[in-house]
């Protein structure tokens, strides 16, 4: 679906999206890196999904793996088949993982204890392995926190962050940094704890095609919309924020051109 061409060390990185999951992969991808979208890091959601994930892979892609708290299944050994495919194929992150306690009705969240579970062994995990870890939180940010205290975690980004100054501060103070999307358009809390945000702690991203992104025929595209926003609280140029932003992503996930 990528080029062929060689990554560039310019241009900007969707450090968040499932390009497996988009309606029409081979236009949206070209129109996006058309907009000097040229790098994207696509993370994995459960098991059955990963093998589409590592297709992904190429100059211009990379990927993780990981069990998203959604997709917890007890009855299944996700940590052992996260153990074998870390054997198969490289990867820079451990992701998507987390906790989610949002109550949803329409789709119930698997037990908390359970989540907890993996989401602890998946952490384990990347510790050994030395990778990053991509956190999902919702409604679960003390419990994370802890969790990432308890274990030691000191690598990682916290992906579509909404929320307050003070939790983005908790979340730095343990070296994470903080995945920035669509959300910050409608949350005006986010946007004001930007202002008071280390530029060297925050990646763009979009989550595309899960972005309920205004840009619907081509979600990737929502990452300069979220690149203007954080630009404009910032008072940065936008070369400024995107040499920052990609140096941030290409140090945490090892990219080609992190230093």
């Amino acid at each position: 679906m990528l080029t062929s061409k060689r990554h560039s060390d310019s241009g900007w990185i969707d450090s968040h999206c499932h390009l497996n999951e988009l309606s029409n992969p081979a236009a949206q991808i070209k129109q996006a890196q058309q907009a000097q979208i040229d790098y994207f890091v696509i993370p994995g959601t459960a098991p059955q999904q990963w093998p589409e994930v590592i297709e992904w892979q190429s100059g211009h892609c990379a990927i993780a793996l990981g069990t998203h708290p959604w997709f917890v299944d007890p009855s299944k050994d996700q940590v052992g088949q996260l153990i074998a495919a870390l054997q198969q194929c490289v990867v820079v992150a451990i992701g998507e993982i987390g906790l989610d306690f949002y109550p949803s009705q329409s789709q119930p969240r698997p037990d908390r204890g359970q989540q907890q579970q993996l989401f602890e062994a998946q952490l384990i995990i990347a510790k050994e392995h030395c990778l990053p870890v991509i956190v999902h939180s919702v409604k679960a940010h003390q419990q994370v926190i802890d969790t990432l205290r308890r274990l030691d975690i000191d690598a990682g980004v916290v992906h579509a962050f909404v929320g307050s100054a003070e939790l983005a501060k908790q979340y730095i103070d343990l070296g994470f940094h903080l995945g920035v999307g669509p959300l910050i358009l409608k949350s005006p809390k986010t946007r004001a704890a930007l202002v008071q945000l280390p530029l060297s702690h925050l990646l763009l991203e979009t989550d595309a095609p899960f972005s309920n992104s205004r840009s619907a025929s081509n979600p990737l595209l929502e990452l300069l919309s979220v690149a203007q926003c954080v630009a404009e609280i910032k008072q940065i140029s936008l070369a400024q924020l995107q040499q920052a932003t990609r140096g941030n992503s290409q140090r945490l996930f090892r990219l080609p051109g992190g230093q």
